[in-house]
């Protein structure tokens, strides 16, 4: 004869349905509360977001109104720009007679004297030197030598058009200087 333990039986099935029951009970309670928590997550970057929205619109008003309470500051600003940038340029198109009167007059000595200058030709000025003696004259000429080796100087060559002795007895040279 056998003997069974139907308790035993019984007291297992009944240990596995109770085991069943604690998962499905833990799995129930687990997916509640992971949503609850999701549910706050969500709701918290939402409020976030919100505020950060609101500060941010306020922040766009401010700059709004910076802007519009500026704008006739910026609007004088991009004028007087223009007018500068407009001023520089033709500032950089002017001819600058200044600069080279100043290179001519280095290349006389003391008793020389300008007698006259002519800029109306492109790239070329002529002007004559009087001076008193051929002594003065031979000075001009070693100055151009020496001056023309230097970076700085602003002509290309300068070329004797005419030396001739006027009625004082003062000698008048017509040089052309070619503007580099």
């Amino acid at each position: 004869m056998i003997k069974i333990n139907l308790i035993k039986q019984r007291s297992t099935k009944f240990k596995k349905a109770e085991l069943i029951k604690r998962i499905n009970q833990v799995v129930a309670f687990g997916s509640i509360g992971a949503f609850v928590l999701v549910m706050l997550y969500i709701s918290s970057v939402y409020v976030y977001m919100n505020f950060a929205s609101r500060r941010l619109t306020s922040e766009l008003k401010g700059l709004e109104m910076t802007y519009i309470n500026r704008a006739p500051e910026v609007v004088s600003y991009l004028r007087v720009k223009q007018i500068i940038t407009n001023i520089n340029q033709i500032e950089g198109k002017r001819f600058r007679y200044k600069d080279f009167l100043l290179a001519i007059y280095r290349l006389f000595p003391e008793k020389a004297r300008l007698a006259s200058v002519d800029f109306s030709q492109e790239g070329v000025i002529g002007f004559a030197a009087r001076v008193d003696n051929l002594s003065d004259y031979e000075i001009i000429l070693k100055k151009i030598e020496s001056e023309s080796k230097m970076n700085e100087f602003k002509f290309k060559e300068i070329a004797l058009r005419s030396l001739v002795r006027d009625k004082t007895g003062e000698f008048v040279a017509n040089l052309e200087a070619t503007i580099k």
